[in-house]
């Protein structure tokens, strides 16, 4: 009997890519309006199978019973709405280092840190807890051997500059200052302060080391199409992650898969899985990670080393496969 699922929110899209690959019926709702149903754009990925898109209202007309119920928790507020009745299985999915809240009818909580499961989970204990990292087909985010090395450092980060404290904007734009011989470039969809009053969404040009937080009427990157994004990140030497207070960064996880060399701050869970000096560059120490790009970036032999080590922890924690039996335990357990 095929297992029947309704996923609350369309509130992390790319997530949702891969999860929806599990071989179940998924109903896909907008937790934020009973009558508006989300619509299926991310970066040109298929609909998965088995998918359907709807309203809450109609998802939960004649109330129909579902098997399980995901919610996704955020940093914000989400309407958890009528669906609680509608399944004996309700798991929350906690995407953020500190989740929000996590509603009282929930059986089952999967995190995508270990480290935030570790520090958080004590506070939900009639909850049982999963820990479930990020997953990536490695067909789908393929490393491209002979793909041209057109740009030096890649940083993938929405909202960079209105999170800046969340994604380290500072280490970013002082390691770009110092480091002017190489290009540093931004890609995601980007909300720039233009004055004291408004913001913009803003797409299409990079977002470069000259920038005056203070002072923006610059752009941002984005990828026309999932194709697009494969070969943006084989066309970068260098994959920099500043951030210190993201999980587990799924644009750090798409790269390595991708098999870029990676410098990335260190916390939460990068470290159970990358070692410094071995895998990539992998230190809170401002020397260090802006001697780390500049080697990296200057020294051919350590680039594809580091390329090679890339794409292999990759496919040792983060295939694909991996994800979807983790998944399919918590589901069908």
């Amino acid at each position: 009997m095929s297992i029947k699922i309704l996923d609350t929110s369309y509130a992390h899209q790319a997530h949702q890519y891969e999860f929806f690959k599990l071989p179940y019926e998924f109903t896909l709702c907008n937790s934020r309006s009973s009558n508006i149903a989300p619509t299926w754009n991310v970066l040109g990925r298929p609909m998965p199978k088995g998918l359907e898109i709807k309203s809450m209202g109609m998802a939960l007309r004649g109330g129909g019973r579902y098997d399980v119920i995901i919610h996704r928790v955020n940093s914000r507020p989400y309407k958890y709405g009528r669906a609680i009745k509608f399944a004996d299985k309700v798991i929350a999915v906690v995407q953020t280092t500190e989740p929000f809240k996590i509603p009282e009818h929930v059986t089952h909580v999967v995190w995508n840190s270990y480290v935030s499961m570790k520090n958080h989970s004590s506070k939900f204990p009639k909850f049982k807890h999963f820990y479930i990292p990020h997953g990536f087909d490695p067909n789908e985010f393929q490393k491209i051997d002979n793909a041209e090395k057109v740009n030096d450092v890649l940083f993938i980060g929405n909202d960079f500059l209105e999170r800046r404290d969340f994604l380290n904007y500072p280490l970013w734009y002082n390691i770009k200052n110092e480091l002017t011989k190489y290009d540093f470039q931004v890609y995601g969809s980007q909300r720039i302060f233009k004055n004291k009053k408004k913001w913009h969404k803003i797409y299409n040009n990079a977002l470069r080391g000259d920038i005056d937080p203070e002072k923006i009427d610059e752009k941002i990157r984005v990828s026309k199409s999932f194709k697009d994004l494969i070969n943006i990140y084989n066309s970068f030497k260098v994959y920099f992650n500043p951030t210190n207070a993201s999980a587990m960064p799924r644009g750090r996880g798409e790269a390595m898969m991708c098999g870029v060399p990676i410098v990335t701050s260190d916390n939460y869970d990068i470290g159970m899985y990358l070692k410094n000096g071995e895998d990539c560059i992998l230190s809170n120490d401002y020397s260090e990670i802006k001697n780390g790009i500049k080697n990296i970036l200057e020294d051919k032999d350590l680039r594809e080393h580091y390329s090679n080590r890339s794409r292999e922890v990759a496919i040792e924690n983060f295939h694909i496969d991996l994800y979807l039996s983790r998944w399919k335990e918590v589901i069908e357990g």
